[in-house]
């Protein structure tokens, strides 16, 4: 997002610098893929605060975050620390609402 800023703002200058601002962004989005690539896999989440996310059991530590759109856990599994992004755009709208359910049910 900072990049589009960035490009937006730059229309008045030279080319040269337009060129490097272009390859920053797609630095930039290369990298968001590779982290959303990395981030796939089937996900469990139960009331009693337990996690199944790419065939491990995880524990939900801490709720960290909430909106119609946007879920974050923190979940940890043998002194494993990950942050959990659940977006609404990355499932089904049935799925999400379901998600949304559970989290609100959690018991942390």
């Amino acid at each position: 997002m900072l990049a589009a800023g960035l490009l937006f703002a730059a229309s008045a200058l030279p080319l040269e610098v337009k060129s490097l601002l272009l390859c920053f962004l797609l630095r930039e989005v290369r990298g968001w893929q590779t982290l959303a690539a990395q981030n796939r896999g089937e996900l469990s989440l139960h009331i009693d605060g337990t996690c199944r996310y790419q065939g491990q059991e995880y524990n939900v530590v801490k709720r960290v975050f909430f909106s119609r759109y946007l879920i974050v856990l923190d979940i940890a599994r043998n002194g494993e620390n990950r942050r959990l992004v659940l977006s609404f755009d990355a499932f089904p709208p049935y799925a999400f609402r379901h998600l949304c359910r559970v989290y609100l049910a959690l018991k942390v």
